[in-house]
């Protein structure tokens, strides 16, 4: 790939970037990215079918944060051009880090991006973004479910145990505000044997 080309790939990249982690004018997202982008975000609801969608969930996460200092690292993975130098396509990794209520928080994060060449200009045209769970060698995350169940199940246990412990002090409350009772309806002593 000639170098203007290659030149024109990195600030494609690089503005790329600056819209989805600092802030590249939102404005300008057209220049980024093709009107049809398409891809997914990191959470359910983000499908990108268009870049009016792209530009929702940029806006979302500057909203979302706002106010919070974010330590961004970048690892390149992947870099792939097509033989015919007009398609590329980049994976990373990275690491967000923040701190929320006093504790850090650290988000692995995944980013596969497809540009491609058209008009002297290299655009976005899918991305896909996930976040890393942490698991390994388990791809069902079967594991990762039998230890919540066991989680939610000791919960379970400990709570019928202390609701048991409760119902049998209300019991004997119960029958000791019974004998109370009894005996402060005693007339004469005769009685007596009936509330023992």
């Amino acid at each position: 790939m000639d170098s203007k080309k290659e030149k024109l790939l990195k600030k494609a990249y690089d503005e790329y970037i600056d819209l989805m982690l600092y802030d590249f004018p939102i404005e300008k997202i057209s220049e980024i990215a093709v009107n049809d982008v398409t891809g997914y975000g990191t959470t359910l609801d983000e499908k990108v079918l268009e870049i009016k969608r792209l530009k929702k969930i940029v806006t979302d996460q500057r909203e979302q944060g706002a106010g919070l200092e974010m330590q961004i690292s970048i690892m390149p993975v992947y870099r792939r051009i097509s033989p015919d130098e007009d398609t590329a396509i980049y994976m990373d990794e990275f690491e967000i880090s923040m701190v929320v209520d006093g504790a850090k928080n650290v988000i692995p994060v995944r980013l596969s991006s497809v540009f491609e060449f058209s008009n002297n200009t290299w655009k976005l045209v899918h991305l896909h973004g996930s976040k890393a769970v942490e698991t390994e060698e388990d791809t069902w995350h079967l594991n990762e479910w039998k230890q919540k169940s066991e989680q939610l199940q000791k919960l379970v246990d400990e709570k019928t145990a202390e609701l048991l412990k409760q119902n049998r002090e209300l019991e004997i409350e119960a029958a000791l505000e019974r004998v109370r009772n009894r005996s402060l309806a005693m007339h004469n002593s005769n009685e007596l044997v009936e509330v023992v």
